[in-house]
């Protein structure tokens, strides 16, 4: 159980890599270039949070936001270079985003992204540089709710442009059974004196933390501005992380690939109150029950408040005593 677990929190990790944050309002960005084309610099960072806050000398910027992506076991959608994320506000609303990568935003047919529902632009890691649409869907508080619970299918609630990328362009509908939410990941936003940069701050169910710089420019003025970010975060005594293009893709498919292959880890509907109660429950527990019902809130497993309070005795309970009454939701 300990391995399983630790495997589900790895998994977790390489997807906050590339949950991203709230969609952003760049005060600091240049205009677009002569091509319109836009390039968003991300840089991971592998110093402590609490130090890159205090050497960049940050301040947040809007509150945290949950973060859950959608797939199957397999990571069939992220094999395709495929991304279904769910940014929920603290009011419950959000935003459900089709990403897709590596596609060229020069010779896309403008109709395939409207006006309003998203966009096309160039993410860039270390040397690695790549278009990326991007379709988004904003979803409010009781759908939002309804697709964490299972009691919708993310096929059910993406938009027409979303259905029609998915069948047009990436071939891919219907979407494969046995997609459910994997998460939640907490993402903090923090900005820089002066806006010039966003770090996106990212925190695990059990407490583990990622970080990442970003910062949007004119494509053309991609690689003078790394090299910018970087020589900044050298002078803070900031730690990069020696594999920038593709550390979370290598991570997440050799832990995807183990996780698939066990029987005994599914990706079933969750609760969003739910799923915060089993993890807090877990907290509080020693071994095994902590193990078993952490497993169940990165997962979304947990039917329930009362089915936590259970787990939570069925595992920890000394052998030969008796139950104790069900607890109360």
């Amino acid at each position: 159980m300990t391995r399983i677990t630790r495997n589900a929190t790895a998994m977790l990790a390489m997807l906050s890599a590339m949950a991203g944050a709230q969609p952003r309002v760049h005060a600091a960005d240049s205009p677009p270039g002569p091509n319109g084309a836009r390039a968003e610099i991300q840089i991971a960072l592998c110093a402590p949070a609490d130090q890159i806050v205090q050497a960049l000398d940050l301040h947040r910027r809007g509150t945290p936001i949950e973060v859950w992506q959608f797939d199957d076991a397999a990571l069939t959608l992220f094999g395709r270079g495929l991304r279904l994320r769910l940014r929920v506000t603290a009011d419950g609303r959000s935003e459900f985003t089709l990403k897709v990568a590596d596609q060229d935003c020069v010779r896309l047919d403008p109709k395939l992204v409207p006006p309003g529902e998203g966009k096309c632009e160039y993410d860039v890691y270390g040397k690695s540089k790549a278009g990326a649409v991007s379709l988004n869907l904003s979803l409010d508080a009781k759908s939002t709710n309804d697709l964490l619970a299972g009691r919708v299918m993310p096929s059910q609630v993406l938009s027409l442009s979303q259905v029609r990328y998915l069948r047009e362009v990436v071939g891919i509908w219907p979407l494969p059974s046995g997609i459910r939410g994997l998460g939640p990941i907490q993402v903090r936003t923090y900005r820089t004196k002066g806006k010039v940069y966003d770090i996106d701050i990212s925190q695990l169910p059990d407490g583990e933390q990622y970080a990442e710089i970003s910062r949007k420019v004119p494509l053309e003025d991609a690689t003078r501005t790394m090299g910018g970010m970087e020589a900044d975060l050298s002078r803070a005594g900031i730690e990069m992380c020696a594999d920038q293009s593709s550390q979370a893709v290598n991570k997440l498919r050799a832990r995807g690939a183990r996780l698939g292959s066990s029987r005994s880890i599914t990706m079933s509907g969750s609760r969003r109150f739910d799923t915060h109660r089993c993890t807090a429950i877990a907290r509080r527990q020693g071994d095994p029950g902590r193990q078993r019902l952490t497993r169940a809130a990165l997962f979304g497993e947990a039917d329930g408040i009362g089915s936590c309070a259970v787990r939570q005795r069925a595992v920890s309970r000394p052998r030969g005593s008796a139950p104790r009454r069900s607890v109360q939701r």
